[in-house]
């Protein structure tokens, strides 16, 4: 009886063992699991980060632009003009919007830095009928991690004229559109960026008759 008593008592080396490799198995599968976790929740984190950044910038350049075409011929100095642009980069007279510290007229240009693989703004202040050129400009970088920046401009007389593409704008007049393509060192290409550019009569006058009461002070 005792004998049998005691070998109930306890574990058996191949009991112990056995349970050591269950308890293995079960912490590598937890881990296995929990490391699929992190790295699910990182790529969503990481794909949740970049789709906000395309937000913010998309905003901030459509915003922007949409105040291009506000100046009269007159208000520009020779070798100015409100819009102008290459294959990977464009200039624009425009106003900072929401931002009441940088008030009046800037001249941005959005281009596409090699040295550093970004995307980048550069802003400086504009004065009508002043050449700015010698002026300080403060440049930030946009998006980074570039490999490529592709920009085309919309030409057409109208509304219902179907737009022509082209990679250089170098006239008087301002696009229909500006579109945009980046590609990233990771080589995905960003959504395919097209801002629309709109002014009516009312508003071109409205801004200019704005500019020259200013000028008038």
């Amino acid at each position: 009886m005792n004998k049998s008593g005691a070998n109930q008592k306890g574990f058996t080396l191949i009991e112990v063992l056995i349970a050591m490799t269950l308890f293995t198995i079960m912490m590598t599968l937890a881990f296995n699991a929990f490391s699929l976790g992190n790295k699910s929740w990182a790529s969503m984190s990481s794909r949740s980060q970049r789709m906000n950044l395309i937000d913010i910038v998309y905003r901030f350049i459509d915003q922007n632009l949409s105040t291009v075409g506000g100046l009269s011929v007159e208000d520009l100095p020779s070798d100015s003009a409100q819009f102008s642009g290459t294959e990977d980069r464009f200039t624009f007279i425009g106003q900072l919007k929401h931002n009441p510290d940088r008030k009046g007229w800037h001249e941005f240009t959005l281009a596409f830095n090699a040295n550093v693989g970004a995307l980048t703004v550069s802003l400086r202040p504009f004065y009508p009928r002043i050449n700015v050129h010698d002026l300080p400009s403060e440049t930030v970088v946009l998006v980074d991690d570039i490999t490529d920046v592709t920009v085309h401009y919309a030409t057409g007389a109208d509304s219902e004229t179907k737009s022509i593409w082209r990679d250089q704008w170098q006239t008087e007049s301002l696009p229909k559109g500006v579109k945009l393509q980046l590609a990233s060192k990771d080589g995905r290409y960003w959504p395919e960026w097209v801002f629309a550019i709109k002014i009516d009569d009312s508003r071109a006058d409205r801004l200019t008759d704005n500019l020259t009461a200013v000028m008038d002070l």
